[in-house]
This record gives structure tokens, C-alpha cells and sequence, in this order.
């Protein structure tokens, strides 16, 4: 399994590739059943993986965490970068498969925290006005590093018998990201708006491999974070015109 040249055979959990034919029915009123028509194909792939550069990344190698400056490494608990690609279709009324078009990128992130003063995010929402709620939030996990004006869209704080306080925030991007180091193939791509990467797959039936290839859209990604966690990531994607597939024999 490799996707944009990365290998990740040692590395995916689930690997999903389904596809799909949308079609019409042209029966005609004086006809019982239906009659469908097939009008268009695609194929889509979902994927699971733990994130790995230089070796597997846990919570224990991420080394920066800012909210507008403010360092709050300390009591991360957990998280995820969410990044959704906007698609437009691209393919014509001959195209038998279906084509897309990236039109837009959006980030969310969530995380919690453990909190040791005040929640700090709900602080910022109860202000007076909005301009608190425009920071700029910075990670870095391994080899990735990921800086963002982003917009603080929600706070919770939560309080709960025999548990620490926790505090919950949402972020929803308010800008250009920056983007420094690699750390995933597919999280760098998503995240600069370069959404086509080549997906190869090998599956291995009785004496013969089989094999799916093709171009394919990244048309959502996220990595997930935290205490006593390996970083994993999920991605859903989308070939882009007629994929190879050769069946195992």
C-alpha cells in the first residue's frame, strides 16, 4: 500500500476501496419495474494508519502546543486535525468516470485539556466582543508542524465526580496555514491544497496479486493525538477518472 510514493504496508489498520455507479431510472409510466441506467462510476478508497516518520508518533513527541501565543503543552490530554477538501465535478457528460475538482480546504481542530488555573478558552469566549476568539494555534508532532489563524468556535468546561476538570475547545481555520517539516504525505498534501496523490494497492488472493491504482483526490484527512495515544490517522479519497484494477488469480 503506498499513497503519493509513501509506503504504508507496515503502518495501515484498514484499508477500504469500494465503488460506487450512480444510475438513473428510465422506466417508463407504463412499465411495473424498474429500469436503471448506469450514468457514472467511481472508486473510493478509506484508509487507516498509524502516523510514522522516523518511527511511530505518540503523545510523547509533540513538542509544541500554542492558543495565541500561549504555551499550553502541559495539559494537553488529547486531539485531531480535521481537513476537509471542498470538491466541485470536473468530468463532462461523456466521462464515464467521475473526475473532481478541488475548489477549497478547511481545518478544524479540537482538543482537550486538563485544567490547572482557569479554562482559558471559556475565558476568551465570555470576553466582551470577538476579537479574543481570532488566535493562532501551533503543533508540532514529530516531523510535522502545523501554525494556523484559526477562530475559536467552541468552549467546554466540563466538572464531573472523581475526574479532573477538563476543558474542550474547537478551532475552524481564519487563514492560510503554514506548514513546515513532512511527517505524512497525505497531512502535507491536504493542507497546502495539493489534494491528487497516486494510490497503489496489493492484495494477495491465492497465487497471484491483485492490485488497484490510480490518481485519487484527498477529499478529507485528520490525525489524532494524545496521552497514551500513537497517532493515527484516517483519509478518505477518490479516484480521479478510471482507476487499474487487475483481480488476483
Amino acid at each position: 500500500m503506498t499513497i503519493g510514493g509513501t509506503a504504508l504496508l507496515n503502518y495501515f489498520t484498514t484499508a477500504r476501496f469500494k465503488g460506487g455507479v450512480d444510475s438513473e431510472d428510465a422506466s417508463g409510466a407504463a412499465l411495473r419495474y424498474g429500469e436503471e441506467v448506469a450514468t457514472k462510476k467511481r472508486l473510493e478508497i478509506d484508509l487507516t494508519y498509524k502516523m510514522n516518520s522516523s518511527g511511530y508518533k505518540t503523545g510523547l513527541d509533540i513538542s509544541v502546543f500554542t492558543i495565541g501565543g500561549t504555551n499550553y503543552l502541559t495539559s494537553l490530554d488529547t486531539g485531531s486535525i480535521n481537513i476537509t477538501t471542498a470538491t466541485s465535478p470536473g468530468d463532462g457528460a461523456a466521462d464515464l468516470w467521475e473526475f473532481l475538482n478541488a475548489t477549497g480546504t478547511s481545518v478544524e481542530i479540537t482538543v482537550d485539556r486538563k485544567l490547572t488555573l482557569t479554562p482559558a478558552m471559556m475565558a476568551l469566549v465570555t470576553a466582551a466582543g470577538t476579537s479574543g476568539l481570532s488566535v493562532q494555534v501551533a503543533i508540532t508532532l514529530g516531523g510535522f508542524t502545523f501554525s494556523a489563524p484559526m477562530l475559536l468556535t467552541m468552549a467546554d468546561h466540563g466538572i464531573e465526580k472523581n475526574s479532573v476538570q477538563m476543558e474542550q475547545a474547537t478551532f475552524k481555520q481564519k487563514g492560510q496555514a503554514t506548514i513546515t517539516g513532512t511527517g505524512d504525505t497525505i497531512l502535507a498534501s491536504a493542507l497546502v491544497g495539493t489534494s491528487i496523490v497516486t494510490v497503489a494497492g496489493t492484495f494477495h488472493d491465492s497465487t497471484t496479486d491483485g492490485t488497484y491504482t490510480c490518481d485519487a483526490m484527498i477529499k478529507s484527512a485528520s490525525v489524532s493525538f494524545g496521552n497514551r495515544k500513537v497517532s493515527e490517522i484516517t483519509a478518505s479519497l477518490q479516484s480521479q477518472g478510471a482507476p487499474t484494477f487487475v483481480a488476483a488469480a
